[in-house]
């Protein structure tokens, strides 16, 4: 059997290290999936160990409570109580990683499992800004409006809608056009023409 090795092009593509077996039948075998090749560009900084350094940033994500002497006084003093916010962000954890935060995005596209630890990050702000915005912690109108843009969560609005079904071939007069536009336009119900 004689084994032939080496590089190869064919149709312009080249594989390096190819080897073909010419087994007694004179039939040759090959390997044609093109190697992976570096499309340009820098390389990628991804490290796998990116994903268990969520929980490291979410751990250093602590909200900071101090309570303040806001007044003193015969009656007792009061206190002044102030959250120093660190609410967990994709932005934040890209400066943490000292990267883009398109490389974050770019990676949780590629990689199942980073996409998973971002969801980590999405999920805990969620938590945090639910929780803390309805206990009066966070600023409620800062938490809905990133509840809203962030994560999809607006308020309910709903609409009455009028909808007027108008067979073809039917002759519409003044008259019933007005009182089609008075009945969708105004509030107050129109008294019924007797025909």
């Amino acid at each position: 059997m004689e084994e032939i090795t080496g590089p190869i092009t064919l149709n312009g593509d080249a594989f390096p290290d190819i080897k073909i077996n010419d087994p007694a039948d004179n039939v040759g075998y090959i390997n044609l999936e093109k190697p992976e090749v570096n499309k340009g560009g820098r390389p990628t900084k991804y490290k796998e160990e990116f994903c268990d350094k969520v929980i490291d940033y979410l751990e250093g994500c602590q909200d900071e409570i101090d309570n303040y002497v806001k007044s003193s006084g015969d009656k007792g003093e009061t206190y002044q109580r102030v959250v120093k916010v660190s609410l967990p962000t994709i932005e934040g954890f890209s400066s943490f990683l000292d990267v883009s935060v398109d490389s974050l995005e770019r990676w949780g596209d590629k990689y199942p499992k980073f996409c998973g630890a971002l969801n980590e990050i999405r999920r805990e702000q969620k938590k945090r800004l639910l929780d803390k915005g309805l206990s009066g912690d966070y600023n409620p109108m800062i938490a809905k409006l990133i509840l809203s843009s962030n994560h999809g969560m607006n308020e309910k609005k709903e609409t009455e809608q009028t909808i007027l079904k108008v067979k073809t071939g039917d002759d519409i007069t003044k008259e019933k056009a007005d009182e089609i536009k008075r009945s969708i336009f105004n509030s107050t119900p129109q008294p019924r023409k007797k025909k």
